[in-house]
């Protein structure tokens, strides 16, 4: 009887097909456009020229997507502030800004351009907008729970308000940015 369980085991487990469960399929490869925004972000810290040309082809391969091409006008404006080309990035900075609001208000890509706005503003002095900027970028990874983003934000914050002398309100923010990454 034993032989009899162990061989009908045996069977049961060698004739019995393996359903792999729908929700395990391959991920779907990375189209073009978020190809070439990946390299572009790859580029960024090191060679802001060959990001922002990166940029310009993804704004290309976009296809007529409001949000995709308001990506790529982000990373363009983003490499130009790190080309100190503040005046070009601006207005590209304002028109991506009010894409995203329109179709995504509340995304990630929405604090991101609240950032790199705020990095213009500041590179001009204009410490209102970086300020208002900061802080908009701040509620909107706070939304998304994006607490590293948050913490950036925090950060760049407070040192708005160490340009000012004001250390004690910069410290507050720091500490506020390390507790919340």
């Amino acid at each position: 009887m034993r032989t009899a369980i162990i061989a009908l085991t045996a069977f049961t487990m060698v004739s019995t097909p393996i359903v792999t469960p729908a929700f395990a399929q391959a991920p779907e490869a990375p189209s073009a456009f978020e190809e070439i925004v990946e390299q572009s972000k790859s580029f960024m810290m090191a060679d802001p020229s060959r990001a922002y040309e990166l940029a310009n082809e993804a704004e290309q391969s976009a296809a007529g997507e409001a949000l995709e091409i308001a990506t790529a006008q982000w990373l363009q404006a983003e490499a130009l502030v790190r080309m100190n080309r503040i005046a070009e990035a601006q207005p590209i900075i304002d028109a991506a800004l009010e894409a995203a609001n329109a179709d995504a208000p509340g995304s990630k890509l929405v604090g991101d351009l609240q950032m790199t706005r705020g990095m213009t503003a500041r590179a001009v002095s204009d410490y209102v907008t970086a300020l208002d900027s900061y802080q908009a970028a701040h509620d909107v990874f706070a939304g998304l729970s994006d607490d590293r983003n948050q913490a950036r934000a925090l950060q760049q914050v407070g040192s708005i308000y160490a340009d000012a002398h004001e250390y004690e309100r910069a410290l507050e923010f720091n500490i506020r940015a390390g507790n919340a990454y």
